[in-house]
Formats: C-alpha cells, sequence, structure tokens
C-alpha cells in the first residue's frame, strides 16, 4: 500500500518530476500535497484519483506553489470542493481541470 511517507519520498528524490498519478491510494493525505506543491516546482500533470483524504488546503497549495501546473485531474476525491478547484483558475493557467464524482463539487463550475 502507498503511504504519505512514500509519495513524499518520490517528490524528494524526484523534484523535476512532470506529471505524478496517484490513482486509488486512499491512505494518502494533504501531507503528501504540501510536500508535492513545495518540492514538485516543474511539475505539468498531476491527476488525483479515489484519494478521499485529500481536502481543499492541499489543492489549494498545489494551486500555489506549482506554477507550472498545465493539467489537474480530480477524480472521487470526497473532500474536496467547488472552492479549491475554482481558486486555482485565478491563480494559474491550467488547461484542464477534470473532476468526476467529486460529491461535494458540482460538474459546471469548473468549465474552463
Amino acid at each position: 500500500e502507498v503511504t504519505d511517507e512514500a509519495v513524499c519520498e518520490l517528490a524528494l528524490n524526484c523534484p523535476g518530476l512532470k506529471t505524478l498519478c496517484v490513482s486509488r491510494v486512499y491512505g494518502i493525505t494533504d501531507k503528501s500535497l504540501v510536500v508535492i506543491a513545495h518540492k514538485l516546482n516543474y511539475l505539468e500533470h498531476l491527476h488525483l484519483i479515489g484519494c478521499w483524504r485529500i481536502t481543499d488546503y492541499g489543492i489549494r497549495l498545489v494551486g500555489e506553489y506549482c506554477r507550472h501546473l498545465k493539467t489537474l485531474k480530480v477524480e472521487d476525491c470526497r473532500s474536496v470542493t467547488e472552492l479549491s478547484l475554482i481558486g486555482l483558475r485565478s491563480r494559474i493557467h491550467i488547461d484542464r481541470i477534470s473532476n468526476t464524482l467529486c460529491v461535494r463539487v458540482p460538474r459546471m463550475s469548473l468549465q474552463i
């Protein structure tokens, strides 16, 4: 099972990473997103799928520090709300924000 510690190690040891897909990793939290935001400065594509324990706080940090982010895919992340995803559009240029099964995010709110 992938843990916060594993994701943090990856981010710390691969600072030039451009694409990261975290899929069905139910145990990771905002702790991983804090390290991703601060260490993966060149990240262009981030896919967070089925990460139930991440919240708006982690998403906001990614938007604040990952200035090269072009694609953010958030699926089945139950604690992420519309506010953090809409806020990303005002901070950085993202070509695509995708959300599916995020029960706290109305689909229409993310049209770019």
